[in-house]
């Protein structure tokens, strides 16, 4: 027998094995043996069966790094140096199955045998899992998720774009198990809102080019300033037409970014306090999640394969659309919005996403519909609210917003009717005269009421050149003295 048979039949048992996974395995389903390593008497597996699972780990998991620098790293090493990038063979084997180093170099010695190529060995190349390789960790291919977002996206904009399948087991598959994902500092992707937590208000703003108008938004900013009412609501990045959802901002000056108001126009401001706990997806920490797992489980890859695609996601989530592309692309995220709103569990309250109009610490919210309804102003029966944009003084007019109220003085109520209620005087109290059942999210402060005249709008670019060339036309002829 062979040095390499032997110790491909040598034993390891389940507590030589400090991977969890791993050793449960070896606990579940190995055989009752003496362990080779540390001579106690348990479940154990023998060399050569950890080889082969190392074999798999190796193939979906690592790459072996170039023996010698490329060129651009050979210049640079004239100057700096250079040094092969990884880690050798049994330091990676020792490191994933969290094993003594006797034990990672029999596997590797196992390893390198079966891949041992004798014409290589003559003329000094290096081969798979030699002791002097060097491996670094691959990254995670993420093509079938992309492949499936890429039919999804089809789906929707050519086909279904309603009770489509497709679209539910793709969505299904990206946000299956959002309550569980975290960083490695523990924040999770699910972040609560509102009392108690560090985010208690939203900036929003609404553009005005008429005096008709902003004057009827002044008259009922609850209304016109917070989220629209349905028959006025159009197609956003996170809401079909229709469908009325409240965007919010992080501060002033990102809200009036987000809505890209025409110089010459007039933008009214304000803040609105969250009311309630709301959860919402923040979008950021897709991009920095932890997975915790074991290499040899041959689940983990595929979750790695998801933490990419999720990271890549977050990008397209925040990427700025184009005018002429908005009615196209922001169907993948409206369905994505109604999916995490209805489906995921628990369903979730809105999205928190990087505005791309603002700073680094910028940020917008979409509040899903169900946590859009913003706290109606309620007066006295027979109140009169009325606006002023101007008035007059010495010098002509001039611009002075203000909202007048009449509120009448407070009697004694009316003897009860008998013909019923009063509803035209209960309505004429109310902001809103709907039938809107949902709970109450938001409520505006009209302290911070602000009217803000555009006068300017500054434009950040990033200049590139535009290379200028001239060829001479292509011809038959030229081929004409040519070999090939």
């Amino acid at each position: 027998m062979s040095d390499d048979d032997e110790i491909i039949e040598k034993y390891v048992c389940s507590k030589c094995i400090g991977d969890e996974y791993l050793s449960q395995q070896v606990e579940a389903a190995g055989d009752e043996n003496q362990c080779s390593y540390c001579d106690e008497t348990g479940p154990c597996i023998t060399i050569g069966e950890l080889s082969d699972r190392f074999e798999v780990v190796f193939e979906q998991h690592f790459v072996r790094t170039e023996t010698e620098p490329s060129g651009f790293e050979y210049t640079m090493s004239k100057e700096f140096g250079w040094e092969r990038p990884g880690e050798p063979t049994a330091f990676r084997i020792a490191e994933t199955a969290q094993v003594d180093e006797v034990i990672a170099d029999d596997v590797q010695s196992v390893l390198a045998d079966r891949y041992a190529d004798f014409d290589s060995a003559a003329m000094g190349e290096e081969t798979e899992y030699d002791s002097e390789a060097q491996y670094e960790e691959s990254p995670a291919n993420d093509v079938e998720f992309q492949a499936n977002w890429r039919e999804f996206e089809k789906g929707l904009k050519s086909r279904a774009r309603y009770f489509s399948h497709q679209a539910d087991a793709t969505l299904g598959m990206v946000f299956g198990g959002l309550s569980s994902l975290s960083t490695w500092q523990g924040h999770p992707v699910i972040r609560e809102i509102g009392p108690g937590a560090s985010l208690l208000k939203l900036h929003r703003t609404r553009v005005f080019q008429s005096d008709e108008k902003l004057k009827q938004a002044l008259e009922n900013p609850e209304r016109w300033i917070g989220s629209p009412a349905s028959e006025f609501a159009v197609a956003g990045r996170m809401n079909a037409r229709g469908i009325s959802t409240f965007y919010g901002a992080s501060d002033k000056e990102t809200a009036i970014n987000e809505v890209r108001p025409p110089v010459g126009s007039r933008a009214v401001t304000a803040e609105f306090e969250i009311l309630r706990p709301l959860k919402v997806l923040d979008v950021e920490i897709l991009k920095s999640i932890y997975i915790a797992g074991s290499l040899f489980d041959p689940e983990y890859a595929g979750h790695l394969e998801r933490k990419k695609f999720l990271g890549r996601l977050a990008d397209r989530i925040t990427m700025p659309i184009m005018p002429d592309d908005e009615a196209v692309d922001y169907l993948v995220t409206q369905a994505m919005a109604e999916y995490l709103a209805e489906r995921v569990e628990p369903p979730l309250d809105g999205i928190l996403y990087r505005s791309a109009q603002g700073g680094e610490t910028s940020f917008n919210v979409a509040l899903f519909n169900k946590a859009a309804r913003v706290e109606a102003r309620t007066l006295p029966p027979g109140s009169k609210t009325s606006v002023e944009l101007y008035e007059q003084n010495e010098d002509g007019w001039e611009e002075n917003y203000t909202i007048w109220e009449e509120v009448p003085e407070a009697t004694s109520p009316p003897p009860p009717s008998s013909s019923g209620p009063d509803f035209a005087a209960i309505l004429a109290g109310s902001s809103f005269r709907d039938d809107d059942d949902r709970e109450v999210a938001l409520r505006l402060d009209r302290s911070t009421l602000r009217l803000q005249h555009i006068s300017g709008v500054t434009i950040s670019t990033s200049e590139r050149t535009i290379f200028q060339h001239q060829t001479e036309p292509y011809s038959a002829v030229d081929d004409a003295d040519s070999p090939f």
